[in-house]
């Protein structure tokens, strides 16, 4: 379904993108064909796709994976999906992805290491990925993001990109960047870049409490231009942050981007700590 096709469809059907939904539907062949390639989708696999809205990779997808689940939101989109893709490997079900258990729906579908492949609205991009890299059943997610989402997502420590966001993401996964999608592949048109990046779950135990990390990672990075100490000041006592810098002997001037995921999490750990 190239650029063309997809604009008579949505002109026939009468169809108005919802900008509430963030409905920006992928029309470049080119581009479908790089994020399978990407995906590397084998007839082994068992694909997820997030807000497949008028299915132009979903029937790319289906003929390669042993079994594939959609989540669309759109009932419009969603019968639309139930009419035109009536296939053996193929389900469809009418929810909001944050709604959702994850795990348990995989479960229930008899879906173990799964690939996920999406295009994801920007507005809640954040709060998917994070249901993603969570997820005991997910090993990789191949996603189209905004540009900016995505560098941050992928960014390194020590760089300007690198923020609490980045920290938490990597904690759970490995991250890269592939490739950025300007704005005149999607109909509609949004007004910024978008970018596709991997995300692959790691196999480690979380031994650490989510929601409080998250929380202390936004204190740490409450202003880039402070120091790290700073920051930790308008949460945390005067003793222990001196505790804490002496106990990892780190320089007095560093700041929230030059400290690693890892080191974060035991710094966590130790302030944690009754002292």
């Amino acid at each position: 379904m190239n650029q063309r096709m997809l604009k008579n469809k949505i002109k026939q059907a009468s169809f108005v993108p919802s900008k509430k939904m963030g409905q920006n539907f992928l029309s470049s062949n080119e581009i479908k064909q790089k994020i399978i390639k990407s995906a590397n989708v084998l007839e082994t696999d068992y694909i997820l796709e997030i807000g497949p809205g008028y299915g132009a990779i979903t029937e790319h997808l289906i003929p390669k994976a042993k079994k594939m689940l959609a989540i669309e939101l759109d009932k419009r989109l969603f019968d639309h999906l139930k009419t035109n893709f009536k296939f053996d490997n193929f389900s469809v079900i009418n929810n909001d992805v944050l709604k959702v258990d994850l795990d348990q729906l995989l479960t229930e579908n008899e879906f173990d290491n799964v690939k996920v492949v999406a295009n994801l609205p920007y507005s809640i991009s954040s709060k998917i990925v994070l249901k993603l890299i969570k997820s005991k059943k997910i090993k990789a997610s191949y996603i189209m993001v905004q540009k900016e989402m995505a560098e941050r997502i992928a960014a390194k420590i020590n760089t300007k990109g690198y923020n609490a966001f980045s920290v938490l993401v990597q904690l759970f996964a490995d991250t890269k960047m592939l490739f950025k999608v300007p704005n005149y592949h999607f109909v509609p048109a949004p007004k910024v870049e978008s970018a596709v990046i991997e995300i692959v779950n790691k196999d480690s135990i979380i031994n650490f409490d989510i929601i409080k990390i998250e929380k202390f990672l936004r204190i740490c990075f409450l202003n880039r231009r402070k120091k790290l100490s700073n920051n930790l000041l308008t949460a945390y006592s005067k003793d222990k942050v001196i505790a804490l810098f002496n106990k990892f002997e780190l320089d007095p001037n560093i700041r929230a981007e030059n400290i690693s995921g890892s080191l974060y999490v035991e710094m966590y750990k130790f302030l944690s700590q009754e002292m």
